[in-house]
């Protein structure tokens, strides 16, 4: 657990699944949380969820993909608890597309939303995080690990965070600042009924998953254990890490296999 008289922590993409969750985790072990997100309504909802106690939850509206708007919220909870100890980053949105038939304007938007955010938030929150010895945990994905069919910009973009994440934890190793990212598989959030497809429109009904889809208690509790315990690299399933081996080792002959075979209807 993170020292300090008064812990405090941002979260993107506060309003709704996995964020709001892992903002009710912190805020239930004494955190300042503040959240972040662009639909004002939302995040009043999502604070009235949480309890609404103004001098613990702090409503952060912007959009995490703007450089100004995090600065905003880092002020806001910096104003608040007088500093900052935690970055946990969950905006995002999903897509389900071949590349072919990706627009170029969806491509920009998904990247932004999954990527852009993390990138202009990290540099908002990291002088205040090195300032405490803080902690940022990026929510990334499987995809951003192994090219998976239907899901090459979505995944271009997770892996792209993935690339950021690490090479920061080199650049502020000095500072006393952790890095974590965080790579599920297919979760239970409302982001589940909101899947894109190449030209933006929201795919109705939403795709299926061809693998389990886990709780979304069960990512929110991981994502604050790895923040708290100042984990690296956390995978959901835990198994597919030596999987990942295995399928390098092989040159992804059997992997690119199996995921075409799972992976039909494209």
């Amino acid at each position: 657990m993170m020292s300090g008289p008064a812990r405090a922590v941002l979260v993107t993409g506060g309003s709704s699944g996995l964020g709001l969750e892992v903002a009710r985790r912190l805020a239930g072990r004494g955190y300042v949380v503040g959240l972040m997100a662009r639909d004002n309504d939302r995040l009043n909802s999502a604070i009235g969820a949480l309890g609404g106690n103004e001098s613990r939850l702090v409503a952060c509206r912007g959009d995490a993909a703007e450089p100004a708007d995090c600065a905003r919220a880092v002020s806001r909870v910096i104003e608040v608890a007088g500093g900052l100890d935690a970055l946990v980053c969950c905006a995002g949105t999903s897509l389900r597309a071949p590349v072919a038939q990706t627009s170029p304007a969806v491509a920009e938007m998904v990247m932004r939303a999954n990527f852009w955010t993390v990138f202009h938030s990290i540099q908002a929150a990291l002088p205040a995080l090195k300032a405490r010895g803080g902690a940022l945990l990026a929510v990334s994905s499987l995809a951003g690990h192994r090219g998976v069919p239907g899901y090459g910009v979505y995944g271009a973009a997770k892996r792209a965070l993935v690339g950021l994440c690490e090479s920061l934890r080199l650049e502020v190793a000095g500072d006393g600042v952790h890095v974590g990212v965080f790579s599920p598989g297919f979760f239970d959030s409302p982001l589940r009924s909101k899947v894109l497809d190449g030209s933006g429109a929201i795919i109705e009904p939403p795709p299926p998953i061809p693998f389990r889809l886990w709780p979304l208690d069960l990512c929110a509790d991981i994502a604050v254990y790895c923040l708290e315990k100042r984990v690296r690299r956390r995978y959901l399933p835990r198994f597919v890490r030596p999987l990942f081996a295995f399928d390098e080792a092989t040159g992804g002959v059997v992997g690119d296999r199996f995921l075409r075979s799972r992976f039909r209807g494209l």
